[in-house]
Parts: structure tokens; C-alpha cells; sequence
């Protein structure tokens, strides 16, 4: 279901006559005047279901004050909305009985609710709960924050982030008339602030890779920004691969990746310098310094386990000749002898065993990282740092 979400407050000008009519320029070439931005831009949006949002002391009157469908309530249910609205007290009981009158007005179901300030933590949350409640995931709506306090349009980019992580819901467009930016012809441009919210996406895909590695999350993103479909799957592929230690043929994937045509999108453009420097790894020309990137940037994001395995296999790596590095035998050899020369090596050996297979060691030195997170994160690091230098 389309829905639209208009915010109501109170007038800027005379309380008694309501917003000035403003010629609106809700798209190229299509303009709409009226004084409150919510009808006319769900006279062009055509949504489903209308949610029209305000306060107890928002001007419910005047924006249902209308000849033509104020005849089908009674004259004791407009006294009580008048009332109510002078004494800014407005109920959703008072409101309840003009949701029809306001339906049948403009053709399409209407919702009219009271919310609270949002002045606090506790109104913020029920403000989200409001706008979440009659969601279905797969719902597509638009938030039109014009008319609310000034606040409500920081408040309004969170809670569109909010119901679409929470409710599977799409936010089609966050939507602003911009009164003080009125055209040379006297037109209000309405800006959509979509992009405020692809910027959020970015910025919770770089959290989701710093807490898991899985630079995968980053392809539905480029592939909006233009990235071709081989391109992106070929990104999740590496992922795929580097993610079960498959680093080399990670980096095959990786090697000639071309996301150059996502640096036309703007947006994308502010953020591929932090994804091209989450993958510098397999830029690193010799194998074991890739493998030793890997290892530290695992330990840094509490991947303990990972960075075992990588660490082992760096160390492994920097004992052979390149040319028997992708031996099986000759890597087998290579831990035997480091085991029986090398004791900062057989420790990360013993450790890299002990996270693998849950081993109860014996060993005191093991043992002892094992302790806590702190011990564990430190024994590796130091052991990182002694062996891959």
C-alpha cells in the first residue's frame, strides 16, 4: 500500500485565517496552489491511504474548515473541534467524526492523529510508533515534513531510516516545501531530500563491513549508483571467498573491479574512498602481507578467529620461497619447522588450534589470553606485530 505522511502545525501568519495559499512547484512544469502543501501533493501522488499529523494545538480547524464537506457532521461535532482548537486541546476522539467528511472530500482514505511534541525521548519514540503502526512490510510511503515544527524534519530522516530497517516499508520520498526558497516567478520549489537518506545507507553499510567484513553490503548500493550488475557480484563473490579464508582467489575477484561508473553519482562519489580503503588489502603485493592485512584488520573488528587463521597463514607464507607458497606439502613443511624453531610462532599455532576446535589447553600461555577479551586481543597483536612486521 502507497501511503503519505503530512505533518500539520500551526500558522505562521494570522492564527485565524490559517497558511497563506502558496503556488507550489510539485514537479517540472506542475503547479498546485494551496495553503497546506499534504493535499495538493496527495492530489498528485494519488497515495492510498492519507495521514495527516498534528499536535493539540495544531489548526485542525482551518484545515477541515470547508463548506462543501463540513455539511456531513453534525453542528455539535464542529463546535467541539472549534472549541477544542482554541484551547489547543484537540483529541483524536474530536477528530475521529472529520476523517470520513475529509475522505469523501478528496477521494481517498484519510487518518487524522494527534501526536505529541516530540520534545523528548519518550514523545520521539511515540511519534515513530505512530508512523510505524499501520505499516505492512512492502509498504511505499512518503513523508511530507512542510508544514510540521522545524525539528520534525531531523526527526523525520531517523524515523524513515526506523521503518525501513524495522517495518520493510520503502520511503519513496521525504518531502520539503521550501517557502523562503520561492522562485523569481513567486512558485515554492518542493525539494525531495531522498538523498539524505541514501547517505544514511552508506553510512550504516561502512558500520555493517567494520562489524562484520562483508563488503557484499555494499552492493546494492553501488548498484544504484550505476554499478553494473558483474561488477556487484563480482564484489560479493570476493566477499563470499575471502569471508572462508579463500583469499586468493578473493583477490582474482577483486583484481581489475571496476566501480569507476559510481563515481558519477554524487552521492556515491563521497563515500568510495572509504570503501576502496576497507579493500586495500589485496592491493598488497606480496601474499603474505595480504595475509597479514587481513589478520590485522580482523583483530581490529574482535574477529578473533579470523585473525588467527590469517595471522598463521601469513607467518606460514613468509617462511617459503614465493613459488611454493601455494603448496600444500611445502606449507605443511613450513609449520612443522616453525613449530619446532620458532616459539612466538607455535603459540599463535597452539591459539589459532585452541579457536578453531574449542581445544581446553593446558598451556599456560594460551590458557592465559584466553581469559578475557582484553588478554585475547592483546596476545594476538603482540603476536601479529613480533612474527609479521
Amino acid at each position: 500500500m502507497r501511503r503519505q505522511f503530512s505533518f500539520l502545525g500551526r500558522a505562521r501568519q494570522d492564527p485565524r485565517t490559517g497558511y497563506q495559499k502558496v503556488r507550489y512547484a510539485i514537479s517540472d512544469g506542475h503547479i498546485i496552489e494551496s495553503a497546506f502543501l499534504g493535499l495538493a501533493l496527495a492530489a498528485q501522488e494519488r497515495p492510498e491511504e492519507l495521514w495527516i499529523l498534528g499536535t493539540s494545538g495544531s489548526m485542525w480547524d482551518l484545515l477541515l474548515d470547508d463548506p462543501v464537506s463540513s455539511q456531513a457532521v453534525s453542528g455539535e461535532q464542529q463546535y467541539a473541534l472549534l472549541e477544542s482548537a482554541e484551547s489547543q486541546q484537540v483529541s483524536n476522539e474530536v477528530l475521529e467524526p472529520f476523517e470520513k467528511v475529509l475522505s469523501d472530500h478528496l477521494g481517498l482514505s484519510c487518518r487524522l492523529r494527534v501526536i505529541d511534541y516530540a520534545r523528548t525521548d519518550v514523545e520521539q519514540a511515540g511519534l515513530l510508533r505512530t508512523l510505524a503502526a499501520p505499516l505492512q512490510p512492502g509498504d511505499e510511503i512518503i513523508i511530507d515534513v512542510t508544514h510540521g515544527f522545524r525539528h520534525l524534519p531531523m526527526l523525520a530522516l531517523a524515523a524513515a531510516h526506523y521503518l525501513e530497517r524495522v517495518r520493510q516499508v520503502r520511503v519513496t520520498d521525504i518531502v520539503y516545501g521550501a517557502l523562503d526558497m520561492r522562485n523569481a516567478d513567486g512558485a515554492v520549489p518542493v525539494l525531495r531530500l531522498n538523498g539524505l537518506l541514501r547517505v544514511l545507507d552508506w553510512v550504516q553499510a561502512l558500520a555493517a563491513y567494520d562489524a562484520s567484513g562483508d563488503y557484499a553490503v555494499f552492493g546494492s548500493l553501488l548498484a544504484k549508483a550505476g554499478t553494473s550488475k558483474e561488477e556487484t557480484t563480482r564484489l560479493g563473490e570476493a566477499s563470499r571467498l575471502e569471508r572462508i579464508t579463500n583469499h586468493v582467489v578473493a583477490r582474482q575477484k577483486l583484481n581489475g573491479l571496476d566501480l569507476s561508473t559510481a563515481e558519477n553519482d554524487p552521492l556515491a562519489a563521497l563515500f568510495l574512498p572509504e570503501l576502496e580503503r576497507r579493500l586495500i588489502w589485496w592491493k598488497k603485493s606480496e601474499r603474505w602481507q595480504r595475509e597479514a592485512t587481513l589478520a590485522r584488520e580482523n583483530l581490529q573488528r574482535g574477529d578473533y578467529l579470523r585473525a588467527a587463521l590469517f595471522a598463521q597463514e601469513a607467518v606460514i607464507t613468509r617462511a617459503l620461497p614465493e613459488r611454493d607458497a601455494d603448496q600444500y606439502d611445502n606449507r605443511e613443511d613450513a609449520r612443522k619447522r616453525l613449530l619446532d624453531e620458532n616459539s612466538s610462532a607455535r603459540l599463535l599455532f597452539a591459539l589459532r588450534n585452541e579457536l578453531v576446535h574449542g581445544i581446553k589447553s593446558h598451556k599456560g600461555p594460551v590458557k592465559k589470553m584466553l581469559q578475557s577479551a582484553e588478554s585475547l586481543d592483546k596476545g594476538l597483536h603482540d603476536l601479529i606485530r613480533s612474527l609479521l612486521s
